[in-house]
């Protein structure tokens, strides 16, 4: 073999086992005009004049029965061509035989680099072009022979002057063997070639993915509960083809010469949850396929500063048949944002304008009942409109419950939504639903009644109704302490997670309006308006328990003391089962449940016996379903508050009850991924309950499932 010199930089010894190839890989039979930079195959092939040198205490190469096969390891090894330089642009197809073990230790694919050093031959001489492709080794324990084109480097630099060749395993640090490096092909054609012929195309079509409503489909035929992207597609570079074909009614998409774009608008797509990109691809030839994403920021902007973006190359083995790939995500987010994307770039790595077809290009997501919850939620925000059609402004509600019961937006559905949002990444969400809140405070009086009608305490500004219709206006027209509380904690959560703060001043108005107006001699605060605006005399533990929260959190130190004291009072002891519990309120002393666990959850586990007191009264077996009833009669399970429940005994250390009764919540949720309100509807003395998935159920198990104290700093 004539002598080979590589540079290899930052070599390491890997401590890690390598299941080394058990012989060399076949012979290439070589052509006249092939030129070799590696190989112990007999041709009559031109050798480059060249020298190996690893700088590694590893041996670096194999020898089987006088075929030599070289280790490329941890980082990148390079051929360096002396003296004279290689003129590859008379050269159709770069030719080398690669094998890996795969993961941990194996490379899981290989990037190969040409370098031109320019017609001055010097590196760095100003004059040095270079291009870098990275190929999978998608079959691991074999020698794969790759066949790359020589124009596509062409295309982004120049190859006559070439004096470097390197090759780079990924991951670094990564170990994979390499033999017959040679090009071949001789001068290309002069004349150009014939027009190319019609090609076989696909007699049948890919196998329709099964999809769920976590997943988003950017083309495909397939029904299911998928999320269908809006978008553009742009044929970029392409020669007059059709860009489809239909075969037994069903869409294949047709890919030509340079590459294609998927653009969506008018949004971006967050695919942070996303686990797979599945794509099906079919050739008439042994191509790669180029697929890139690319985010362009928080802006949407495309070269706002901020864009990231990466490739991936498949192989499509399977000539003239469907080939299915499913590729991580994960091969994305480690270079790259993935919550702003808004192109995906198909390129066909082929030669003489081969076609390759698409269909199914959908991103998948394994189901979890924390993301079927969590893509309720979305799908809940996203189906309402915008509360203006000012373009400017995106602020937009969460429809409170799925189905007959869908066109109400309740403020305490709002603040959920906002806390199971913001702690979940989708901030974004939160801050919209945080405007359609404050755009329905600011506008109330042109939003709903005749100014002119004298309605006592209407100067509450700082307060909101109970609940609200898609475009802001008023839908229950109770200004009630406790759902504003809630909207003033889910502000606190959010600034804390987002560090924003511009809605601050609005929770600060909220709770000056509460203690002016309504807090009285004993601490507690009363409910605030009732639906016609009448003041409401008594104070609710459930509601003061909010506003303990919310006092603790904004500093109000006194306001936070004299509302604990106050719920202490009403912390009593019953009688009939021997136990404490808190009130329903000032006065009243019914034996309500969600006061127990918010009692828990807001002022500590010294309140933890009425706990005791929730098992022994509102625990409620219906068939195979167990949770508990809002009320003392047994005869509705109460899934928000089976929510509330789990979170408050995983709090408080009881992890098996925790996951029981999770079990139980999740062998509720619905196909769409909400959780229902209520099992059966009942009323439950202050209203019915509704038998649908709704926001406050669905919300709290995404909280209970997060172990997220909403009430705690």
């Amino acid at each position: 073999m004539k002598r080979i010199f590589i540079l290899a930089l930052a070599a390491m010894l890997s401590s890690q086992a390598l299941a080394l190839p058990d012989s060399a890989p076949n012979q290439p039979i070589l052509d006249a005009d092939d030129w070799v930079f590696y190989s112990d195959a007999p041709g009559a092939g031109y050798y480059s004049h060249m020298d190996w040198q690893m700088w590694s205490s590893v041996d670096d190469k194999l020898n089987f029965d006088g075929n030599e096969v070289r280790v490329i390891q941890n980082s990148y090894t390079g051929y360096e061509i002396q003296p004279e330089s290689f003129d590859a642009s008379t050269y159709k197809r770069l030719h080398l035989s690669v094998y890996s073990d795969g993961a941990p230790a194996g490379a899981t694919s290989f990037r190969v680099k040409l370098v031109d050093f320019g017609s001055n031959g010097v590196y760095g001489g100003g004059d040095d072009t270079e291009f870098e492709l990275q190929l999978p080794i998608s079959v691991q324990g074999t020698w794969i022979p790759f066949t790359i084109s020589v124009p596509y480097f062409a295309w982004n630099m120049n190859i006559d002057e070439i004096r470097q060749v390197l090759l780079t395993p990924t991951p670094i640090g990564s170990t994979f063997y390499v033999d017959n490096i040679y090009f071949s092909g001789g001068e290309l054609p002069s004349p150009p070639p014939p027009p190319y012929q019609p090609p076989v195309q696909p007699a049948d079509n890919a196998e329709e993915p099964t999809l769920s409503i976590l997943d988003t489909v950017l083309f495909s035929d397939a029904e299911g509960g998928g999320n269908y992207a809006d978008m553009n597609w742009l044929r970029v570079y392409y020669g007059g083809i059709p860009d489809k074909i239909w075969v037994d009614n069903n869409e294949q998409k047709v890919i030509e010469d340079r590459f294609t774009v998927f653009d969506f608008t008018p949004k971006s797509l967050d695919l942070t949850a996303a686990d797979t990109l599945e794509i099906d691809l079919w050739a008439e030839d042994d191509y790669y396929f180029k697929i890139k994403l690319v985010d362009f920021g928080g802006d949407s902007v495309y070269g706002g500063g901020d864009d990231t973006e990466r490739e991936y190359w498949v192989h499509i083995y399977n000539v003239g048949q469907w080939n299915h790939f499913s590729i991580p995500m994960s091969a994305f987010a480690s270079v790259m944002n993935l919550d702003d994307v808004c192109q995906i770039v198909l390129t066909p790595y082929t030669y003489y304008g081969g076609r390759v077809y698409v269909d199914n290009i959908v991103f998948k997501s394994t189901p979890t009942p924390k993301k079927l919850a969590l893509q309720w939620l979305i799908n809940q925000h996203d189906s309402m409109p915008k509360v203006t059609t000012d373009p400017a402004n995106d602020a937009r509600f969460i429809r409170s419950y799925e189905g007959d019961l869908n066109d109400v937006a309740y403020t305490y559905d709002q603040a959920v939504a906002v806390i199971a949002f913001a702690t979940n990444g989708h901030t974004e969400r939160a801050r919209q639903i945080l405007d359609a809140l404050l755009y329905a405070r600011n506008n109330a009086d042109t939003l709903n009644y005749n100014p002119a009608d004298p309605v006592a305490h209407e100067t509450l500004e700082d307060w909101l109704f109970t609940g609200y219709s898609p475009d802001g206006s008023l839908y229950e027209s109770r200004k009630t302490l406790g759902p504003n509380m809630w909207v003033a904690m889910a502000i606190y959560q959010y600034a804390k997670v987002t560090g924003d703060h511009s809605y601050d001043a609005f929770a600060q108005g909220i709770t000056d309006y509460a203690l002016t107006n309504f807090q009285q001699a004993d601490g507690g605060i009363n409910q605030g308006l009732n639906y016609d605006r009448s003041i409401l005399p008594w104070a609710s533990v459930e509601e003061n328990q909010d506003a303990l929260a919310v006092m603790r959190m904004f500093g109000r130190v006194e306001a936070e003391l004299e509302v604990f004291d106050f719920l202490d009072t009403w912390y009593i002891y019953d009688g009939s089962y021997g136990l404490y519990r808190f009130a329903t309120g000032r006065g009243n002393y019914d034996p309500f449940m969600d006061v127990n666990p918010w009692g828990v959850l807001t002022m500590g586990s010294d309140y933890a016996e009425s706990m005791q007191f929730v098992e022994a009264r509102m625990l409620t077996t219906i068939g195979s379903q167990t949770g508990y009833d809002y009320d003392w009669d047994n005869d509705d399970i109460w899934w928000e508050g089976t929510s509330f429940v789990a979170l408050t005994y995983k709090l408080l250390g009881d992890v098996a009850k925790y996951d029981f009764l999770i079990s139980q919540i999740e062998s509720t949720q619905e196909p769409s991924g909400g959780i229902n309100y209520s099992e059966y509807g009942t009323h439950n003395g202050y209203w019915q309950m509704a038998a649908v998935p709704g926001i406050a159920s669905t919300g709290w198990f995404v909280l209970a499932l997060d172990e997220f104290n909403p009430f705690a700093q």
